[in-house]
């Protein structure tokens, strides 16, 4: 804390530094004025939280000080210090909030009564103003939250007793006009991911929303307020734009709003726009067309931004609401500016299915050879080029597609093990240019590089399954040649090597061409051939050691694998 000395006499100053134990009552700095001119001037500097002033001084005395401190510093504690016991000077002191009136000579005790009230008083004061700073800090930090809610409550809750209900408390909250009849929405999607956004604003995503919101607020309320922006509640990446005044500019607000984008982030956004609907009975309606426009937009127009609602969505929407007023005129002309291509390629590109090429893409991917790959992808691409028609829309339906058309070749490649092979190597097309609300510029070549990354990825995964199962296959066909003479079956190796015994049975036979069971008993004949031409061994004994310890059923797995009995294999050994 600062405290000021005000007084014309140099050892009435010099005696109260003495007097007071400035440290006990937590001050850190005490100065000196010589009169009110000096005092007044050293407050408008260093904001003292405590001065000490006398009443009669040259040029601007005590009272026209404290008149002064009352207007440009009313939280400063005025302690009066006066030769003269005047009741005017007394009631003067008391009217413009001082603390105390201390009497020349002062007395050490009386003057650190007055200094200790004065900090004590100043401190109170001081954590409620801190109190009422933070919870209004928090109000102003709370209140965007709020207005965002409320107004996307309006999209939420199309029911007229609950929009009415919410527009009066933003009405209440936000002083929002109560006149306003017609509005149009324009919505974007913003996606946070965007190279140039997250080069500026790295993962802060919050703030990425924020800082969009307000340069849009900025020109849509750039003299009045004639609209509103909020991101949409519980919808990342959704920014909305309500315009209740001038609506038949607002393709010219989005622009100039595009190209203050451009200059400070380096990204134009995509805009979806509505047609004329009333408030608030259309919110609902507005966001659906807005919408609905992003989602049919041409993505082959690259230098298109600005996308009003497809003639088909808005046709419906006219006669499905009994509150849409009649804006035909606007809408045709901007319509002819910014809505989505029709007419045949937009119908030739709709046949274009992804399922059509599915056999190509799974005999490339199987061969595993990239040029192959590359040339299965070239026909769907040149297509797409030929119809000069792609939307958001048709981009998921196609994602879509290939999940299907990814699992069906996955499980040619690996049967069973594709369920692992899928989860474990995801689509890529789930995070490159998944989203149809990308700021930059969509590119026809950076598709067709994506296809074939996705088909070059899945060759790959089956390429690493199948290696891996031959792996195992060989691990289990090594097993058996080691354990021949133990008691082993299907059953065991399926619980020993963790795949099913249909998966063994399968792939034993695709590997090697004979069951399991004939590869097992090839080796235990191969080994008592070997044990045969011992003439000290009996054959119950060659059965035992090969695994099979029934002499009979031995006798009978040795001769359907020679053609003869053990017995006579031996005899044929000993000519």
């Amino acid at each position: 804390m600062k405290v000021l000395i005000v007084d014309d006499e140099t050892h009435v100053r010099a005696a109260i530094r003495l007097l007071v134990d400035w440290q006990k009552h937590g001050i850190e700095q005490v100065d000196e004025a010589a009169d009110g001119e000096q005092a007044i001037a050293y407050i408008e500097q260093h904001k003292p939280q405590i001065i000490m002033t006398d009443m009669m001084m040259p040029n601007v005395n005590g009272m026209k000080l404290m008149e002064w401190i009352s207007e440009h510093s009313p939280t400063t504690k005025l302690i009066a210090i006066s030769g003269h016991g005047d009741f005017n000077l007394v009631r003067h002191t008391l009217q413009h909030g001082g603390i105390d009136y201390l009497l020349k000579p002062i007395e050490p005790d009386g003057v650190n009564e007055a200094i200790g009230r004065a900090v004590e008083v100043w401190n109170k004061e001081e954590a409620e103003r801190s109190k009422r700073n933070q919870q209004q800090i928090q109000m102003n930090e709370f209140k965007p939250v709020v207005s965002e809610k409320l107004w996307s409550s309006l999209i939420d809750d199309p029911s007229a007793n609950a929009q009415m209900s919410t527009v009066r408390r933003i009405q209440q909250s936000f002083e929002l006009a109560s006149d306003i009849e017609h509005i149009r929405l324009a919505l974007v999607y913003v996606n946070a991911d965007d190279e140039a956004f997250k080069h500026r604003f790295r993962h802060h995503r919050d703030l990425l929303y924020f800082s969009l919101v307000n340069i849009m607020s900025e020109y849509v309320n750039d003299s009045h307020q004639r609209g509103v922006v909020f991101r949409r509640w519980n919808s990342p990446g959704e920014i909305a734009i309500v315009l209740w005044q001038q609506t038949e500019a607002l393709d010219i607000l989005l622009q100039d709003i595009n190209e203050a984008l451009y200059r400070t982030l380096h990204r134009r956004l995509h805009f979806g726009c509505s047609d004329v609907r009333n408030f608030p009975a259309g919110m609902a309606q507005c966001y659906e067309e807005a919408k609905q426009a992003l989602l049919e937009r041409n993505l082959l127009l690259g230098d298109r931004y600005l996308h009003n609602v497809p003639a088909t969505a808005s046709t419906f929407a006219t006669a499905a609401s009994d509150t849409t007023i009649a804006t035909s005129s606007h809408n045709d002309a901007t319509r002819a500016i910014s809505s989505p291509t029709t007419g045949t390629g937009a119908e030739g590109v709709r046949s274009i299915r992804l399922s059509a090429y599915e056999e190509s893409w799974k005999l490339a991917v199987l061969s595993g050879s990239a040029a192959q790959m590359t040339e299965a992808v070239q026909p769907f691409m040149e297509a797409v080029r030929a119809s000069g028609y792609l939307t958001p829309k048709l981009l998921h339906a196609s994602y879509r597609e290939w999940e299907t058309i990814r699992a069906n070749i996955a499980h040619e490649a690996v049967g069973e093990a594709a369920e692992q092979l899928l989860r474990q190597y995801p689509s890529q097309t789930a995070h490159t240019h998944a989203s149809p609300h990308i700021a930059e510029p969509f590119s026809l070549d950076a598709w067709q590089r994506l296809w074939l990354q996705e088909l070059t990825l899945l060759a790959d995964a089956c390429y690493m399954q199948q290696g891996q199962e031959q792996h195992i296959i060989f691990d289990i066909a090594k097993y058996v040649e080691q354990h021949y003479h133990q008691d082993i079956s299907l059953q065991e190796m399926a619980q020993r090597f963790f795949v099913s015994r249909e998966y063994i049975s399968r792939k034993f036979k695709q590997q090697f061409g004979i069951n399991l069971s004939d590869y097992l008993a090839a080796i235990r004949t191969k080994k008592a051939k070997l044990l045969l031409m011992n003439p000290h061994l009996r054959i119950s004994q060659v059965a035992a050691m090969v695994g099979i310890p029934d002499e009979k059923y031995f006798s009978k797995v040795f001769k359907k694998q020679v053609g003869v009995s053990p017995n006579e294999y031996r005899k044929s050994q000993q000519l």
